[in-house]
């Protein structure tokens, strides 16, 4: 590519040629004369904006898939503005490494070349932004981290050769300049995100997203790579709750069927039924029973999903409020717990269901009954109760 040429067809041509002449591609890089404008222009600010331009896609169009939940897309503006901080944060430290990989490099016997070392880190760093683009679809999960896992280890190897190549460093020294460099693009790439974080009150994309040597691609919400100060909290929650705490067992279903209200709405309680099953470390129990009959009957169960715990950390981190032809469904939080309510107009029939200490759901079902009803008989469950045994083993 030549100073002031911005072609499609050459990009893509760099492109293929790392990955099948990847040498060769670096010695023609090594010898090229170019300015750090035009390394912007021509390769850095379409390369790095794949990845956070396929999360605002994926996130806002396609939506995530996720347990006890249901699809969820994150609003388009917040999504937008972490977008692009992340981009933005995505080309500084594209700099900031490369002027510590120049300053360095002579320690490694190397030379010291800002500019070189800008080629070294914006080409180096490409099949991991190329990689970005399976963020379309956030559905795509175990396929996009293995994907992303290959890019990763091709571009630290890009970096290794590419080191020789355009920094003379001897090739028995590269290893070592590489993983130093490695080190200090994850350090620095951290500490950019926390002061943004910090300033804006904004999850910074850029580690996980769009910026080098991040070591986490998919932060956040499993797969979006957002991690929005709520988010963050999740997660806490969610590691608390996880195998380091041990295995929880689910309570017996008669324990849960104790919770059940004798009456919801002046209707009595039927029969409890109750259910336990699963494999070690995967149990589940619950209890239900229906609350008169006919058309305006009410049924409420309680699920004890204490092996998912994790998963449903991160149900706090949600908010969904979407209205439909035929209804609407909302996610929000109230008193520290999560509901999540679904409602069909036509059929006035509706769902409210509480997640209770990130671990119980009571769930409240209805024909007839409006959604304030079905709230309200939620929370004649008691709630308080049950978020006391939420760390009962």
């Amino acid at each position: 590519m030549t100073k002031g040429d911005i072609s499609m067809e050459k990009l893509l041509s760099r492109l293929s040629g790392f990955l099948f002449a990847p040498r060769a591609t670096w010695a023609t890089i090594a010898a090229e004369q170019t300015t750090p404008s035009s390394l912007y222009r021509d390769w850095i600010v379409w390369l790095a904006a794949i990845t956070p331009v396929s999360m605002f896609i994926g996130l806002a169009v396609f939506g995530l898939s996720l347990p006890f939940v249901g699809t969820v897309r994150v609003g388009v503006g917040a999504l937008l503005l972490q977008m692009l901080v992340g981009y933005v944060l995505a080309l500084v430290v594209v700099y900031l490494v490369a002027l510590l990989a120049a300053a360095i490099s002579p320690a490694f016997g190397g030379h010291k070349d800002n500019v070189q070392a800008l080629k070294l880190v914006a080409y180096a760093w490409a099949p991991v932004w190329v990689a970005g683009v399976l963020h379309l679809i956030p559905a795509f999960g175990v396929v996009a981290a293995v994907a992303e896992l290959a890019a990763l280890i091709y571009s630290i190897w890009l970096l290794w050769v590419g080191a020789q190549a355009v920094l003379t460093v001897p090739q028995g020294r590269a290893a070592g300049f590489t993983a130093l460099l490695i080190v200090i693009g994850v350090v620095l790439a951290i500490a950019v995100g926390a002061a943004s974080a910090a300033l804006s009150g904004i999850g910074a994309m850029a580690p996980g997203a769009a910026s080098p040597f991040s070591t986490s691609h998919r932060g956040g919400l499993p797969g979006t790579g957002i991690a929005t100060p709520a988010m963050r909290d999740a997660m806490r929650a969610a590691a608390s709750a996880g195998p380091a705490s041990g295995p929880v067992k689910p309570l017996a279903p008669g324990q849960l069927g104790a919770f059940l209200p004798a009456t919801v709405d002046g209707l009595a309680r039927g029969p409890v039924s109750t259910f336990s099953s699963g494999l070690s470390g995967l149990q589940i129990s619950s209890a239900k029973a229906q609350y008169g009959t006919g058309a305006q009957s009410i049924k409420i169960s309680i699920t004890d999903l204490a092996s998912e715990r994790a998963m449903l950390a991160l149900s706090g981190a949600i908010q969904k409020d979407q209205n439909t032809t035929t209804g609407y469904d909302k996610i929000f939080q109230q008193y520290g717990n999560t509901v999540m309510e679904h409602w069909v107009a036509s059929d006035r029939y509706g769902t409210c269901s509480v997640i209770v200490a990130d671990r119980f759901k009571v769930k409240v079902t209805g024909n007839g009954p409006g959604m304030a009803t079905l709230y309200k008989d939620a929370q004649a469950v008691d709630l308080a109760g049950l978020a006391k045994l939420g760390n009962a083993r």
